[in-house]
């Protein structure tokens, strides 16, 4: 009896698998599909950057000194000239103390050369010197007449011969004075020694001001590396400063989007402080060379009327409007084979096969792709990534990867339980997120999913 029951459900395990399998050839399965259809589309680039003021400097010290005071705190807003820090400028001090010794030592020697020469040569060049800048001063004022209307050309003229014989004059004279003097080489040195030491003075001063940190412009304080008491070498930083204005986004997307990024293009933009609060920019500067270890190039976004939270520094993410069209011809991005390779293509029916078929495409957003050629508007082309030229397959429901609350189209009703089939799955990494070429980390992308797309569509 026992062996006739095991037969008998042998029997039944084997008619039900027959059943199965010509039910499945008979009636092959199910695959969602998607319809080409005229749509707005709108490809972006997403990339994440940081806050950077323009012209942005770092005023760095110039001598090793030791910080006596800092006058700003961080955000200062400060007029031209005005006092930022202060170094120790004890070793300056004397430093000009004794270049002004110098100074008049090498006059004095100066002086005694000429009490020891021919005074009277000497006032006949201190004479020729005199008359001399008063005929400049004529030529001056005889050119500014001119120039207002009120001089004469010819007054010009006789200024300038004025001018040209005063000079001479005074060659005359100094020709003169040497011949009086011992060669006149005594005279010349000691003039040459008042020269050097008033240059070194003039140094001297000038390296005096180094210790003195004051602003270059009407500028906003970004940091400050110092405090007082801090010992600064030649080249350390000790403040950042940026002039009032606007301000720009700094950008590394990969070096694959330089062919996709052009000067002008809308920006939309976020920071991770305020994700609820977007603002516009526009893609401003493209560096033309690009970083090799990274493979990265830069790009500045330019902020015109910046938002009053921004800060310096502050992590942003960018939406770049990389292209538009109003009427496009789409379909889904899960239903594009190869869509970063040479030659994309699509699933379409054909006599209950699926047939493959070449497409050229052109924009693509974060669901859709433009077809350009190919396919023409109502075609259906399969939805599904597991499914394989040649197979046979029927339309399913359709995919609509935009309307997660909207239930797909049911299938045709054959009057037949559907055959069992793969979970369809969107696409993932290289397609689905080929467009965030930047690889921003993964806070930026779940603030971009929540944010920037509501925020586009606002502005849009």
């Amino acid at each position: 009896m026992k062996r006739r029951i095991l037969i008998g459900l042998a029997i039944a395990v084997a008619v039900i698998a027959f059943g199965v399998l010509i039910f499945r050839l008979a009636i092959p399965p199910s695959v969602p599909v998607a319809e080409a259809e005229m749509r707005a589309i709108v490809e972006t680039l997403v990339a994440t950057g940081q806050i950077e003021p323009e012209g942005r400097t770092v005023l760095t010290a110039q001598v090793a000194a030791t910080v006596t005071s800092v006058e700003v705190e961080r955000g200062d807003q400060v007029e031209e000239d005005a006092l930022l820090l202060t170094l120790d400028d004890e070793e300056g001090r004397l430093a000009v103390e004794q270049a002004e010794a110098g100074v008049a030592e090498a006059r004095a020697r100066l002086d005694s050369v000429v009490d020891q020469g021919a005074p009277t040569a000497l006032q006949d060049l201190n004479q020729a010197q005199q008359n001399l800048e008063a005929a400049e001063q004529e030529l001056q004022r005889a050119r500014q007449l001119h120039e207002a209307g009120v001089g004469t050309r010819a007054e010009v003229d006789d200024r300038q011969r004025q001018v040209q014989n005063a000079r001479a004059d005074v060659e005359r004279a100094r020709a003169a004075y040497r011949e009086a003097t011992v060669d006149g080489s005594a005279y010349d040195e000691a003039a040459a020694m008042v020269e050097r030491a008033e240059a070194e003075r003039e140094l001297a001063r000038h390296q005096l001001r180094r210790y003195t940190i004051r602003a270059p412009d009407d500028v906003t304080v970004l940091t400050r590396q110092v405090e007082s008491g801090t010992s600064v070498q030649p080249g350390e930083p000790l403040i950042a400063i940026a002039p009032e204005g606007p301000l720009d986004i700094r950008i590394t997307p990969d070096e694959r989007e330089l062919a996709n990024l052009e000067v002008g293009q809308p920006v939309l933009a976020i920071t991770d402080a305020y994700p609820h609060r977007p603002f516009e920019a526009e893609v401003y500067r493209i560096d033309p060379s690009i970083d090799a270890e990274r493979g990265a190039i830069t790009a500045y976004l330019r902020i015109e009327d910046p938002p009053e939270y921004l800060r310096a520094d502050m992590t942003t993410t960018a939406d770049i409007e990389l292209g538009r069209r109003d009427d496009a011809l789409v379909v889904p991005r899960v239903a594009v084979r190869n869509l970063t390779g040479e030659q994309p293509w699509v699933l379409t029916f054909h006599d209950n096969r699926t047939r493959r078929v070449d497409v050229d495409i052109g924009l693509q957003d974060d669901h859709f792709v433009e077809i350009v050629d190919g396919l023409d508007e109502g075609d259906l082309v399969v939805a599904d990534p597991e499914a394989a030229p040649g197979e046979r397959l029927r339309q399913g429901e359709f995919f609509e990867p935009d309307d997660d609350d909207h239930e797909p189209d049911p299938a045709p009703d054959t009057g037949f339980p559907e055959p069992p089939r793969a979970q369809v799955e969107l696409p993932t990494d290289e397609q689905s997120h080929r467009w965030i070429t930047a690889s921003p980390p993964a806070h930026v992308n779940l603030q971009y999913d929540h944010y920037l797309p509501k925020a586009r569509e606002a502005y849009l």
